[in-house]
């Protein structure tokens, strides 16, 4: 699953920390996508069980790239 922080009604930190809560089996791995470049949030999203951590770019390059790497990143598939 792929996350943006800034959701509407929401806080992607709202939902990492109810997702937390929920039985393992039952969420999917998270993969936060964010325009944020806060320390504390990516901190607080690894805290939160995030298996990784995004920052999109302005540059469509660098974001192309990134995109590329998240579609690449290797995280367990949960059933």
């Amino acid at each position: 699953m792929v996350l943006d922080l800034s959701l509407p009604g929401m806080t992607g930190l709202e939902f990492l920390a109810w997702a937390k809560g929920e039985p393992p089996e039952t969420i999917p791995a998270i993969v936060v996508l964010t325009g944020s470049h806060i320390e504390l949030n990516r901190a607080l999203t690894e805290k939160l069980g995030a298996k990784a951590f995004f920052v999109k770019s302005p540059d469509v390059h660098q974001t192309s790239a990134m995109a590329k790497d998240l579609l690449l990143f290797n995280v367990p598939n949960y059933p």
